[in-house]
């Protein structure tokens, strides 16, 4: 900030002071500059929920539609035994995981198709839900399969994409269901082992660019073309080498870039007009550089990102804080961080991840 600077639009904390553009600032908390005119951010509603405390713990969060009225978005919270359904106008429902079924760390909630299925970790067979409110979860069913089949893998992340589901399976693999049939998964010709001999490992997979699914490792990333139909023909290219992703959430789509954030700042993938991908140089969060380290980094693997009505947010454990307490705004009609929005202490703010629903 420079004296008789009267509009403010943006936080730069990697340029000294005295080299700020007018308009620029150091830090700005709980601000919103989405005009010139710096102001208080807006503030949160509450949905209804069952009970004061229905879950504890939340693991993960998504959205569902009902096949019999897909106009109808509910907003999927999963707890530790139960799974919790709100929508706007809408009684709330939970939905109980099978008897002594308990999910207990970050997890993946997805549709495929009619089934809504929850994948709990290592050490967890998936669950699913078939859509009828009156019925709960059960555990997929093992596929016996000819030789060569596996059943689904148990997983933290999977991707619905092309009418399969795409399952990050241990280390180095990713396997793909049959289409529309997501309990039996073809180790010959739907399983793809990527970089193994490294110590590098699968996090997660985001649909991107033309049939295609990009894979992040935790320190590179890859992309799989050509995934729609058979996948005979699917081939790995390599993105980077130098950056993978921080966690499971922390990766969102903006027009032609994917943003994520790696272990060590916020950046890019971009689909060019060749529709090819090719990673971004300088990172999204070199204006930020205050607020990024303050990352808590032994728990950034909880990081999460969404975007909506032109900006982009991004939950961060900071300090020494070991759950995401923060949210980063950055607007891309602007090109500029507004800073960090706090929370008071008295909420305990612990943001398990993002999810754009219509809510009215």
């Amino acid at each position: 900030m420079q004296e008789g600077d009267k509009d403010f639009f943006g936080v730069n904390q990697f340029d000294s002071p005295e080299n700020l553009k007018p308009g620029q600032v150091q830090e700005a908390i709980n601000v919103d500059m989405r005009t010139t005119n710096a102001a208080t951010r807006g503030g949160w509603t509450c949905i209804p929920v069952l009970g004061a405390t229905p879950f504890g713990t939340v693991y993960a969060s998504g959205k569902y539609s009902d096949p019999a009225a897909p106009a109808q978005e509910w907003i999927v919270l999963i707890g530790a035994t139960t799974a919790g359904f709100y929508a706007f106008g809408q009684t709330p429902r939970t939905i109980a995981y099978p008897a002594a079924y308990t999910v207990s760390q970050q997890s993946t909630v997805v549709q495929a198709n009619n089934y809504l299925l929850i994948f709990a970790g290592e050490g967890q067979t998936p669950i699913r839900w078939d859509g009828n409110w009156s019925t709960s979860f059960e555990v997929v069913p093992n596929s016996a399969g000819d030789p060569g089949f596996e059943s689904i893998p148990e997983s933290n992340q999977a991707t619905y994409y092309q009418n399969r589901l795409w399952v990050v399976n241990g280390k180095d693999r990713v396997t793909a269901s049959e289409v529309l049939d997501f309990t039996e998964y073809d180790l010959i010709s739907n399983d793809f082992n990527l970089n193994t001999g490294t110590s590098d490992y699968v996090v997660c997979t985001y649909p991107f660019g033309e049939n295609a699914l990009v894979v992040f490792k935790h320190d590179s990333s890859l992309l799989l073309q050509n995934v729609q139909g058979g996948l005979e023909d699917v081939t790995a290219t390599e993105i980077t080498r130098q950056l993978g992703i921080i966690g499971i959430n922390a990766c969102v789509t903006v027009g032609p870039d994917l943003i994520y954030m790696s272990d060590r700042n916020i950046t890019s993938i971009r689909l060019n007009l060749q529709n090819q991908l090719q990673s971004v140089t300088e990172p999204l969060s070199r204006n930020i550089s205050g607020i990024m380290s303050r990352v808590n980094w032994m728990y950034a693997d909880k990081v999460s990102m969404a975007y909506w009505n032109n900006n982009l947010y991004v939950a961060l454990p900071l300090d020494n804080s070991t759950t995401c307490n923060t949210v980063a705004v950055y607007n891309f009609i602007t090109g500029q961080w507004w800073g960090e929005w706090r929370f008071a202490s008295s909420l305990s703010m612990s943001i398990q991840g993002f999810v754009v629903a219509n809510y009215y």
